[in-house]
């Protein structure tokens, strides 16, 4: 559907829990954009602060804003399918903003104009303010369009990360209603996962310009797998394993998961010289699994050898990592440190 002036109506949506402390200003980065065809739904997940408040309180004053509340508290990606089942039935693009992210002024506007320029395009990205750095920088200047397959085969082999996260994402409607429930059930990172899903088919659009803004400091999903898997490596490696097959050849696909499996596993010897977290085997073995591997107990051996070796060679290092883990008391004095080399 599109106005009296011809732009397309976009679906803005807005899954909160517990966001009060930056709801509001997420919802006024709606409110102030340069593009006015759009309808938004805030949809809040039995939040226990004053988001449901917050959310009726700006619905009460603009007609295009809507409200709905869960009637049972549901997990993460459970919640953004229920938001993304909100979908306007007449919006033409569907914008996803988390409760704790914002829009610069010209978001939708510049994403809508780079969306409509082709058919074909299914996903829409631009650069990102994250937190305090601009990233999803690595397409070179103009490349508004690229096939689809293009951009998944790069971000494969290339490492190309112009995906960021879905408050960074302008998607077609069609696609979204194509796709019910939208996030794959299971995934960890269920975000990357649909968005090479999507490139399967449907091309991208990209705006070079910082359009959305993203904080890290409110991470709940993220946050809990970054003691597990802070390098991302096992993730990287579940994505080779599962797409790598669709997208590249044969000798393209067994140097990519080569290249991963090494990384995986010189990650996880140097991880395990020290204790890990309560669940990070169970976390190792659970994500192998979901690539369709299992683990090579003598490769792991090997690579926590070296990692054990390159410790050795750097005493100062390793003294470091024993004093985080000892009382005040029995801390190495600063002597001892100089001693060793540490600064």
């Amino acid at each position: 559907m599109s106005n009296a002036m011809g732009t397309p109506l976009v679906s803005v949506i807005t899954p909160v829990y517990n966001g009060a402390d930056y709801l509001a200003e997420c919802v006024e980065s709606v409110l102030a954009q340069s593009y006015q065809n759009w309808r938004y739904c805030i949809v809040n997940n039995c939040s226990k602060d004053d988001s449901l408040e917050i959310a009726r309180s700006y619905a009460a004053r603009d007609p295009r804003i809507s409200v709905v509340d869960n009637d049972e508290f549901l997990n993460q990606t459970d919640n953004l399918n229920r938001a993304m089942s909100m979908t306007d039935p007449e919006a033409v693009w569907t914008k996803m903003i988390f409760a704790d992210d914002w829009l610069f002024p010209n978001c939708l506007e510049r994403m809508v104009e780079a969306g409509e320029a082709r058919a074909s395009i299914g996903i829409v990205s631009s650069y990102r303010l994250d937190d305090r750095s601009v990233n999803c920088d690595g397409l070179p200047f103009p490349s508004r369009f690229v096939p689809g397959r293009d951009i998944a085969r790069a971000s494969l082999v290339d490492n190309l990360y112009v995906a960021g996260s879905p408050s960074t994402l302008l998607y077609r409607s069609d696609v979204v209603r194509a796709r019910q429930p939208f996030y794959p059930s299971g995934a960890w990172h269920e975000d990357t996962e649909i968005f090479l899903e999507i490139l399967k088919e449907h091309d991208f659009g990209f705006v070079h310009e910082v359009l959305s803004f993203t904080r890290r400091e409110n991470e709940s999903l993220t946050t809990a797998l970054r003691q597990y898997d802070p390098e991302h490596r096992l993730d990287k490696l579940i994505v080779t394993m599962k797409f790598g097959p669709v997208f590249l050849d044969e000798v393209e696909f067994r140097a990519c998961r080569n290249r991963e499996m090494k990384a995986y596993y010189d990650y996880l010897g140097r991880r395990c010289l020290y204790s890990t977290a309560d669940g990070f085997w169970e976390h190792q073995h659970a994500g192998l699994e979901r690539a369709g591997l299992g683990l090579q107990r003598g490769r792991f051996i090997r690579h926590w050898l070296a990692a054990f070796v390159r410790q050795l060679a750097s005493p100062g290092h390793v003294l470091a990592r024993l004093k985080n883990r000892l009382p005040d008391n029995t801390a190495p004095s600063s002597t001892a440190r100089e001693k060793a080399g540490e600064h």
